[in-house]
């Protein structure tokens, strides 16, 4: 089961299709049906807005047993990307402001 340590730094670097390295925040850790998200937002946004295009959404993925690390990886089901992110919607709804 993937948590986010409290003395993790929650900023992680994503390379981007262009080989550029680009810094996120990690909000959150979703539940979701058989598996868990990340639910990430690009770091240097620096208000409490959360536009729906920014966010990313990544599968965890168990390595080999004796592998100590996650991996995360792509939603491919469009379906599965926005039922996670009704969710954390659903749980932040106080602390952000949601755009579309």
């Amino acid at each position: 089961m993937a948590e986010i340590p409290e003395d993790m730094d929650n900023i992680i670097e994503l390379t981007d299709e262009d080989g550029n390295v680009v810094p996120f925040e990690l909000l959150d850790i979703i539940e979701y049906e058989d598996g868990q998200y990340a639910v990430l937002a690009p770091a240097d946004d620096e208000d409490a807005e959360c536009e729906t295009e920014d966010i990313v959404i990544l599968k965890a993925e168990s390595g080999a047993e004796d592998d100590e690390y996650t991996t995360y990886v792509s939603v491919e089901d469009e379906d599965v990307e926005e039922a996670v992110f009704e969710l954390f919607r659903e749980k932040y709804a106080e602390d952000f402001d949601f755009s579309e």
